[in-house]
């Protein structure tokens, strides 16, 4: 090759052996075609050094500039290429589909097939490679008869500072982001449902962040995780001396969260007789501290959530229908990962990639693992999706990550440990009553002691005194 001759003159000639639809195109016409092209193509010569890459490849880093002229054999040696297909081309004389590698954290597909001669030689080989949640994308849209809702949002994701995110790729999020934006400025009630996991917080942040009240703060608590004795003092703080150690006065979250907004996560736990105090908070803007003896003015948004079906635990008695009404101003429901397809997609190359990132690694997903994770159903929607991913990034004893080591997560994930299972009521048949109580008495003690923390809070809960508790922790060994 002269020195003004560049690769791609040098291909010239092996290009004429693609299909006579190819062959029949003017050669610079051809090359600025695919160089234009939104995918990777790249061709590679009979003795594997790389004589063309495109724009895409070389700004997608999938083949970068200094590797042009250079032989995929030495590029493998040292570790700089993952997975050559085309070497298994050149080798076999047969071509790949479905060869999953990854560059820079995000996961292809490659498509590589061999050119022949009229003699039947090889003469070199051309790749194909796209990113794979785009190839997912489109066998999903194009297949769907459901429509994208237009939103006016500019991205598809929003970031915030502390790395949460929310993919709206499927028609389902986009219009409930629509609805986002009606529904921010208001400074009304939201209520959020869904099931654990699906991003509740995440969508109050959101709404927070396209409201008025975006400068000021956004606090959160979970209903859930606090005893109902120290609820109260946690929302609407207490005045020095209101009980025994508050040796000063405290402010609560409505105070602490004036002119923002207040996000109560599982508000379905909350106590009845809190239920009576918020209520008065949502309908005269005031509250008293514990102790207090004066109103206190209050300007906070509150937004609520809940995975519980709040309209049967109204008919159960165990919700107030007024704060029900009052909470239920605007309803915004998050449905599970399972029923978005599209948004998995997204989701799946985005923590792997942050993981990769965050840990210094390069893992990538096989064609089969991309598989055995869109047709699991992730019952912990989200938070479960990125947890697996975190754990196979980390704990991965190879890049390549496999339908095997999926399996291994997401079994356990879908099955308790033998040990954290309850007993069965078959199992109970051959047990004396005394033998059956003790596992009752057992796992509700543990479940009460994870949930309200304190054994004076357990004792309240379950309706026995406090020496009671502190014996039968003691007999079964709890913490």
């Amino acid at each position: 090759m002269s020195k003004k001759e560049t690769p791609i003159d040098s291909f010239h000639e092996k290009i004429q052996a693609i299909p006579r639809a190819l062959s029949s195109i003017e050669l610079p016409d051809f090359f600025h075609f695919i160089d234009k092209a939104r995918f990777a193509i790249n061709f590679v010569d009979k003795n594997g050094v790389i004589v063309y890459a495109n724009q895409e490849a070389q700004q997608s880093r999938i083949i970068p500039p200094e590797f042009i002229g250079r032989s995929l054999y030495d590029l493998k040696k040292y570790g700089m290429i993952l997975n050559p297909a085309a070497i298994k081309v050149i080798e076999s004389g047969k071509g790949h589909i479905g060869e999953v590698t990854q560059y820079s954290g995000r996961t292809f597909m490659s498509i590589t097939f061999p050119v022949i001669n009229d003699d039947e030689q090889l003469e070199g080989v051309i790749a194909l490679t796209c990113d794979i949640a785009d190839v997912y994308h489109f066998i999903i849209t194009s297949s769907s008869r459901t429509s994208h809702i237009q939103t006016p949002q500019s991205s598809t994701s929003e970031l915030f500072p502390d790395s949460n995110v929310v993919i709206a790729e499927s028609p389902e999020m986009r219009q409930l982001l629509g609805l986002v934006d009606k529904i921010a400025p208001t400074g009304a009630p939201v209520l959020i449902l869904g099931e654990s996991g699906t991003g509740k917080e995440v969508l109050a942040k959101l709404i927070h962040s396209k409201s008025s009240r975006s400068k000021k703060r956004l606090l959160a608590l979970n209903c859930g995780a606090i005893p109902p004795a120290l609820m109260e003092s946690e929302l609407f703080g207490y005045e020095k001396g209101a009980f025994t150690g508050a040796w000063r006065s405290t402010p609560g979250l409505f105070e602490e969260a004036d002119g923002g907004t207040l996000f109560l996560d599982e508000i379905g736990d909350l106590d009845l007789q809190l239920q009576v105090k918020l209520l008065r908070v949502l309908q005269e803007g005031k509250f008293r501290r514990v102790g207090g003896r004066r109103d206190i003015d209050c300007h906070v948004r509150i937004i609520a959530a809940t995975n519980k079906n709040l309209p049967l635990l109204v008919r159960q008695g165990l919700f107030r229908s007024d704060l029900f009404y009052r909470l239920d101003v605007f309803s915004l429901s998050l449905h599970p990962l399972r029923d978005r397809q599209q948004d998995l997609m997204k989701f799946i190359p985005f923590f792997l990639e942050k993981y990769n990132k965050a840990y210094g690694f390069s893992r990538y997903l096989t064609s089969g693992a991309w598989t055995r994770l869109l047709s699991y159903s992730w019952p912990g929607n989200v938070r479960e999706l990125s947890n697996v991913l975190e754990r196979l990034v980390v704990l991965a004893d190879r890049n390549e990550i496999t339908p095997e080591d999926l399996d291994r997560y997401l079994q356990r994930e879908q099955k308790k440990p033998a040990a954290e299972a309850e007993p069965a009521l078959a199992e109970t048949r051959e047990m004396t009553l005394p033998e059956a109580m003790e596992i009752l008495e057992r796992k509700m003690l543990a479940d009460a002691r994870a949930r309200y923390g304190t054994c004076r809070a357990m004792a309240e809960h379950l309706g026995v005194d406090f020496s009671t508790i502190a014996r039968k922790m003691r007999k079964y060994s709890i913490q």
